[in-house]
């Protein structure tokens, strides 16, 4: 992408702190090299591609002349000691100013000792700074490692959620649970297990391990069957949440069991986990539905990509408890029937932090389960929670499961807001894919499964004929099978491929279940 212009003069070349860039900027003036070649000219509106360059670059750094506004130039701080712990190896460093600078700026002027805790306001925190210590929150959740330097970007998420003073000590400075590590000593290993894993491919797969097999009248009556049995597993959760809450052992094996059943249905017919979710559920069963649907929906995008069984029980064990946290967070601020402030926000984003507590004291929890509660509201363009984190550094199965969490949310009652339709999730979701948001193979293989217009939601087709849809034809998003209805409202017995050719489509997502005074066309 390296053009042929060049700045004449190297000294008027600065460089840029590239993490104030996101997906979507306008550049105000064109990035260079060292050398001075333009390599993004001014007035590009920067696309993943784009970062994903700048991101390359970030030993050689980027820079800009005059013409850039200061504020995105680096600041380098004093010189000082170099710091002896260096970069912090498990720190991400996608997007940070280059690592070549020696300059250390101590937190404190006296070193701490073990357990001494230091407080400082966040307006005393220097954009250039390179950290001597980690920076907490005041309950330990980690906020930038050692070795690490503070930049605007980082400032600017600490206003966003509210963060005024933040604090530094040789050991994490809230005391752990019984029996754990502590909430930064658990993090480091999930930090180190993403780095040092080789990464699942996420790319749709034509061949479907897990299919459709039934015929209508089989599907039909194990469908009935699994609602009922879906119906016991919601009552499982209740008590896996409560054994979870009160460290008792039977927890994570009751959890595998609800995770297995699902499997279970994904070996018997593909289509069965869409049809029997209850998604717009009442606002006071929100929490144990919210994490039985997510975890069903993340299985059935699973089994979409071919996995093996082993590795979709870990997945929907994730699913299933990764909101275990927000059991935490007061119930006044959960159910609130309003928006909340950017305090009772950052209040709500640590949940993700409570539930490693909860989980790294079950022995036998895989770290790509943990790996999903941790990380599953963390988005690709860093604009999600605890850690900001770009798509580079989130696991992708928790990338899988948070376009799950986000669906099965959309669609459900929150004490602030009605639901929105599974259509509506959908192109929702598809908007947050083109904001780098959510994962794209992702959002491939969840329209492969489920249909643009989702299983078991109901469909006008281009005859005025009313339809509930059947199943889903990968590759054929808008296209699904659909069982038309009688003027009654009542299913037929046939189905209807509309992949197959032919001028018969959908025209319209009906919003609910149709009466018998909507069948007309």
């Amino acid at each position: 992408m390296q053009g042929t212009e060049s700045q004449s003069t190297e000294a008027t070349l600065r460089r840029i702190d590239t993490s104030a860039l996101t997906v979507g900027d306008v550049l105000p003036a064109a990035l260079r090299d060292e050398q001075g070649h333009v390599l993004l000219p001014a007035g590009r509106v920067l696309q993943e591609r784009d970062l994903d360059v700048i991101g390359e670059r970030r030993y050689a750094g980027v820079f800009g002349t005059d013409d850039w506004p200061p504020i995105f130039f680096e600041v380098r701080a004093p010189a000082e000691p170099t710091n002896p712990l260096g970069r912090d190896p498990l720190e991400p460093t996608w997007g940070d100013p280059n690592g070549d600078a020696d300059a250390v700026v101590d937190f404190a002027a006296a070193p701490a000792t073990e357990g001494h805790v230091v407080i400082k306001p966040v307006e005393r925190l220097r954009v250039g700074e390179r950290l001597s210590r980690p920076l907490y929150t005041g309950d330990g959740v980690l906020l930038l490692a050692a070795g690490m330097v503070v930049t605007h970007g980082f400032l600017a998420r600490l206003r966003q959620q509210g963060v005024y003073e933040v604090q530094t000590s040789v050991a994490p400075p809230s005391p752990a649970a019984p029996g754990s590590a502590g909430p930064s000593a658990i993090i480091r290993e999930l930090d180190d297990f993403l780095g040092t894993k080789p990464q699942q491919d996420l790319t749709p797969n034509t061949r479907r391990l897990y299919a459709a097999k039934l015929g209508l009248a089989d599907f039909r009556t194990e469908a009935s069957g699994a609602t009922e049995r879906y119906a016991e597993a919601l009552e499982r959760v209740a008590d896996v949440t409560d054994d979870l809450l009160h460290g008792r052992p039977a927890a994570l094996n009751a959890a595998r069991g609800v995770v297995g059943q699902f499997l279970d249905f994904l070996r018997l017919d593909a289509g069965l986990l869409p049809v029997i979710l209850k998604l717009k559920q009442a606002p006071g069963e929100y929490l144990y539905q919210h994490a039985l649907n997510v975890a069903a929906v993340s299985v059935e995008i699973a089994g979409q990509l071919s996995l093996p069984p082993e590795q979709i029980v870990e997945i929907g064990l994730g699913a299933l408890l990764q909101d275990i946290g927000m059991l935490r967070v007061p119930e006044q601020l959960r159910l609130a029937p309003r928006a909340l402030t950017p305090d009772e926000q950052f209040e709500v984003r640590r949940h993700p932090i409570h539930s490693l507590d909860f989980l790294e004291r079950q022995h036998g929890l895989s770290k790509v389960a943990m790996m999903i509660a941790y990380q599953v509201h963390e988005r690709g363009d860093c604009s999600g929670y605890p850690r900001g984190r770009h798509r580079l550094f989130i696991h992708p199965f928790a990338r899988l499961v948070a376009a799950a969490d986000t669906y099965v949310a959309m669609t459900s009652h929150r004490p602030y807001r009605a639901p929105v339709s599974p259509y509506q999730a959908m192109v929702n979701l598809l908007h947050e894919v083109h904001r780098c948001r959510i994962d794209c193979n992702v959002m491939r293989n969840m329209l492969d499964c489920m249909s643009l217009f989702p299983v078991g939601s109901y469909v006008r087709l281009s005859d005025g004929t009313l339809a509930r849809v059947w199943r889903a034809n990968p590759g054929r998003h808008t296209s699904p099978t659909v069982v038309p209805l009688n003027g009654d409202g009542s299913e037929t017995d046939v189905s209807v491929d509309l992949s197959r050719g032919g001028d018969l489509r959908v025209v319209q997502a009906l919003p609910g279940v149709p009466d018998s005074a909507c069948t007309t066309s």
